[in-house]
């Protein structure tokens, strides 16, 4: 049967290409997960085959985890196709708001945004020069330069402390998939290398400290 793009995915099947696109093995997902290659079997047929069987939430979770899929989307494939539909509706913005990381990545997203603004901004400023000096006073204008410095200074040390950790390409200028932050050493770093808003804030960002 032909799946529409939002249909369901059953959970077997979720898992089983979780698993394939993570080049994992039956045995060796059982390892990183310390849950029982049989189970996992049993598992990968849940809403497929009458012997399937959902796992239980613990394990769930760390399957979750390990596979990287959205606990969410695994809830939503463990549901009956009729209750699936019911539901799907209601995973809206309130869904994602509540989750842990929430504003851990909001504050990421503002500061980029807010930082990138102001590079967008200068950008048109050496562009065109004498349109900016009509709509800016000269020491507007240094002052941006001089905020855009500081910006350029901190993107710059977020991305070499992401090709230290093996999580940034300096060649293809992609990202990689970055596993367990937890597992990956921090050591001689003063902040979370991770947390480019906290990198960001160092600068007020803000002309003579006002908003």
């Amino acid at each position: 049967m032909a799946r529409q793009k939002n249909d369901q995915i059953p959970l077997g099947e979720l898992l089983t290409m979780a698993r394939l696109e993570k080049g994992l093995s039956r045995a060796q997902l059982a390892k990183e997960t310390n849950v029982s290659e049989n189970s996992i079997v049993r598992y990968e047929k849940a809403g497929l085959e009458k012997d399937g069987q959902y796992p239980p939430s613990q394990k769930l979770a760390a399957l979750c985890f390990c596979l990287g899929i959205s606990p969410l989307t695994a809830l939503l494939s463990s549901l009956e196709r009729d209750d699936y539909w019911m539901y799907y509706g209601e995973t809206d913005q309130e869904w994602l708001m509540s989750h842990p990381a929430h504003s851990y990545l909001s504050e990421q997203w503002f500061a980029l945004t807010r930082d990138n603004q102001l590079l967008r901004e200068m950008l048109k400023v050496f562009l065109c020069p004498e349109k900016a000096a009509e709509n800016f006073h000269e020491d507007d204008i240094e002052w941006m330069k001089e905020e855009a410095r500081k910006v350029i200074e901190v993107q710059d040390k977020f991305e070499s402390k992401m090709i230290d950790l093996g999580l940034f390409s300096p060649t293809q200028r992609t990202l990689s998939t970055p596993g367990d932050p937890t597992k990956v050493t921090r050591k001689g770093f003063e902040k979370d290398p991770f947390d480019y808003a906290s990198m960001s804030n160092d600068y007020t960002g803000t002309k003579n400290g006002s908003d």
